[in-house]
């Protein structure tokens, strides 16, 4: 159990003993609030409770949303994270509450996000290959090594192509091997779409191809997996890009923002509209 873990459990009991809650609320705020500490382990594992931002808690936000959490459920979850940074202030744990300047309503409305300039989003792709322990890892642990040339692999494909997260994790070896073209066979509605790779995507490709091997086996079918073999999750790729967008010191990019980023990229280039609806796999 980490420190945050412990300091969760510290707050259920006084839930229980002094707030005389009732116990359908503390099992939800106790629910939320583990789930918020699984957020950190992979958003930055190394974080410590007085280290945790307003920045942090707003990418648990935008991760929720991601995930399809109704913005009810999203509003009670961040009402548990007030209770309990307002419980360590008063108890002395933490100097700031990251929490006091967060709000969220359910009817709240905002533009999707795009990344400000070409150059920040390269520099957030390349990120994982910029890691300080990038190099010694490659060499003393070639998983670890593996695990970046993916990460960045598919974060070229969300900016490079536009692709959806869910495209991403569905994607198996076969279907980049196809020359130029990536076959998307599990697009939105079950829409298949054929899309050119582009020189960037199909180094990044040849560049994690080369290492998969440390992670697989090439009878798994699975392009993307994790340390186990196993194909990733979307919602392991959200928890990727969170640690990524922090390390390279931005704010509010989600997988999603790739996409939008890619669209807008394209749009302002003077490419057709039909065009770009067509290469995202918009019906219309």
């Amino acid at each position: 159990m980490n420190n945050i873990d412990c300091l969760i459990d510290s707050f259920t009991d006084y839930m229980k003993n002094y707030l005389l809650l009732s116990e359908k609320t503390i099992v939800a705020y106790s629910k939320d609030l583990s789930q918020f500490s699984d957020f950190l382990t992979i958003y930055d594992p190394t974080v410590k409770i007085d280290n945790i931002d307003h920045i942090t808690i707003r990418h648990f936000i935008a991760h929720l949303l991601e995930d399809g959490l109704s913005r009810i459920s999203v509003e009670r979850k961040v009402s548990a994270l007030k209770a309990f940074f307002k419980f360590l202030k008063r108890k002395g744990l933490i100097n700031t509450n990251p929490s006091a300047f967060i709000s969220f309503r359910r009817g709240e409305r905002t533009l999707p996000t795009v990344i400000k300039t070409h150059n920040e989003a390269e520099k957030l792709v390349e990120t994982p290959l910029k890691d300080e322990y990038y190099i010694a890892r490659r060499i003393k642990n070639p998983k670890m090594g593996a695990i970046k040339v993916r990460d960045m692999c598919m974060m070229r494909l969300m900016y490079g192509l536009g692709l959806r997260s869910s495209e991403v994790v569905g994607l198996d070896i076969e279907d980049v091997n196809r020359g130029d073209f990536i076959h998307i066979k599990h697009g939105k509605g079950g829409k298949a779409r054929i899309v050119p790779k582009g020189e960037k995507t199909t180094k990044a490709l040849y560049r994690y191809m080369e290492v998969r091997g440390e992670l697989a086996s090439n009878e798994t079918p699975a392009l993307f997996v994790n340390i186990r073999g196993n194909r990733i999750t979307t919602r392991m790729i959200r928890y990727i890009v969170a640690n990524y967008v922090k390390r390279a010191g931005l704010s509010g990019v989600t997988p999603h923002t790739f996409r939008h980023s890619f669209a807008t990229r394209l749009y302002e280039a003077g490419v057709d509209i039909r065009e770009i609806q067509e290469l995202l796999g918009h019906s219309n």
